[in-house]
């Protein structure tokens, strides 16, 4: 389950061309959210509650950084 906020103005995450999406994402069977960058910026496309899924890098190191974003599940 999702709950996110756009980010516009220039922040810790210099990596990422603004705007961007951070979401907090409670993963099912969690008891607290993870917050992570969501792969879409179109506010008609977001809201509070959308079921998300990760998207993993190609290559895998055993690290929360292997999640590169997460997208909505349409």
């Amino acid at each position: 389950m999702l709950h996110y906020t756009i980010v516009a103005l220039p922040s810790l995450f210099r990596e990422r061309d603004l705007p961007f999406t951070l979401g907090l994402i409670k993963l099912d069977g969690a008891d607290t959210g993870l917050l992570h960058f969501v792969d879409e910026t179109d506010k008609t496309k977001l809201r509070n509650g959308l079921r998300v899924k990760a998207v993993f890098a190609e290559e895998r190191k055993g690290y929360i950084t292997d999640i590169e974003h997460f997208e909505i599940i349409a």
